[in-house]
């Protein structure tokens, strides 16, 4: 008796959370959009900076030495843009392994001058290297803040803040792989405990694309 009596004890729960979810769903878009976003802004979940700007990188499986680049994009600034918040932190960090002020990295804000040099820009950004640094705010939120806005039943909640770049070989070298440059990346960016990065492989670049 003790499981089904304690699911007869939540059927009020579960039925005023029924009902929010139908008055949920008969809301207009535009009702929707500003409930949505009351709610990030309750919880301090705005988009975080992301990749933004143009960059040009050396893709995976290619001789350095033919001078072939590709526009792809890579972090801005910690400028928040409309909708976005700062995330300094991990935006600095990951700026500093892949693209270090003054030496060579897996990016370049700079379009290639050495003589020779072959620009691509017509490579989807989907078929690049992409990195993702991710960090955990284990800063307190409201209760509000952990109360769903469709049937307003408390859930677990931890903010977390993200910054991503799509990424090449790294320049001033024969060839690099991507695995050596994913296990170099990963072991610069010393992660801390609240850390975590995702990479994404790059898809195969036809020659003829290039």
């Amino acid at each position: 008796m003790g499981r089904p009596y304690s699911l007869i004890q939540k059927a009020d729960e579960l039925k005023a959370a029924k009902d929010n979810y139908d008055n949920w769903k008969k809301k207009t878009k535009a009702e929707k959009k500003v409930a949505y976003q009351d709610k990030i802004k309750e919880t301090g979940n705005l988009r975080t900076a992301r990749i933004g700007i143009k960059a040009y990188l050396i893709p995976f499986g290619i001789e350095q030495s033919k001078k072939i680049w590709i526009v792809g994009e890579t972090v801005d600034s910690d400028t928040p843009g409309p909708g976005e918040e700062s995330a300094a932190t991990i935006v600095t960090k990951l700026k500093t392994v892949i693209n270090p002020e003054g030496e060579t990295g897996y990016v370049d804000l700079d379009a290639p001058t050495e003589t020779g040099s072959i620009i691509i820009a017509t490579i989807p950004l989907s078929r690049m290297a992409k990195i993702t640094l991710t960090e955990v705010d284990n800063g307190s939120v409201s209760d509000a803040a952990q109360v769903s806005r469709i049937t307003e039943l408390p859930y677990s909640y931890r903010k977390r803040n993200s910054v991503s770049s799509r990424f090449g070989q790294k320049s001033g070298l024969a060839q690099q792989d991507y695995e050596t440059a994913r296990v170099d990346i990963k072991s610069s960016l010393a992660l801390s405990a609240d850390q975590k990065v995702y990479f994404v492989a790059q898809k195969t670049i036809e020659l003829a694309m290039v």
